[in-house]
């Protein structure tokens, strides 16, 4: 199951693929690889690692780190995020050991980066290049921007409506931060 960064509806269809996929899988801890791809980078060699684990019984407890971008794979290895509890995270951590969560990509106060057709597109250029250096402005940026349209759009319908509508042409997505945080782990595609 890849997520496509296209319009003419690909996007909206992976991204529901990817809900169903979770809400089969239910609250057991699975990480699940899915390729990552964007048509202006069709030599972009990118996988992220989602969390498939999830509780949608708003009277339980919510699945740690449900539905939650781990990590990223290329042709240069696999790095994780540091997350506590969660068995099986791929390859070596991230420098510096950022959870994933905004704050420990820098983004402890909104707003987080816009998301367009072509921060996209470079998002995925430089993450498929990352070899496992320092985390510079720019891949935290591209981190940041790949968790919202993968992770927060298998969450929220209008996340997801906001990315399909940017690609393809030259609009912008602001992702609400306030929004994201107040998730509270019981949803997808609310």
């Amino acid at each position: 199951m890849p997520i496509r960064f296209q319009h003419g509806g690909a996007y909206i269809a992976d991204i529901g693929a990817l809900r169903n996929q979770i809400r089969a899988n239910g609250t057991v801890a699975h990480i699940q690889a899915i390729p990552v791809s964007h048509p202006l980078q069709p030599a972009a060699n990118l996988t992220v690692f989602v969390n498939l684990a999830y509780q949608s019984n708003g009277a339980l407890a919510p699945a740690n780190a449900s539905v939650y971008l781990v990590g990223i794979g290329n042709a240069n290895g696999n790095w994780h995020f540091n997350i506590a509890g969660v068995a099986g995270l791929p390859g070596a951590a991230f420098p510096g050991n950022p959870d994933g969560s905004y704050n420990s990509l820098g983004y402890a106060h909104p707003p987080l980066p816009n998301i367009t057709d072509a921060t996209l597109s470079n998002a995925v250029a430089a993450l498929s290049g990352y070899n496992g250096g320092a985390l510079n402005a720019a891949l935290l940026d591209s981190l940041a921007r790949v968790i919202v349209a993968v992770s927060e759009a298998a969450r929220f319908s209008d996340v997801s409506g906001g990315v399909a509508g940017v690609l393809g042409n030259a609009g912008a997505y602001a992702p609400n931060l306030g929004q994201l945080h107040a998730w509270g782990g019981h949803t997808l595609g609310g």
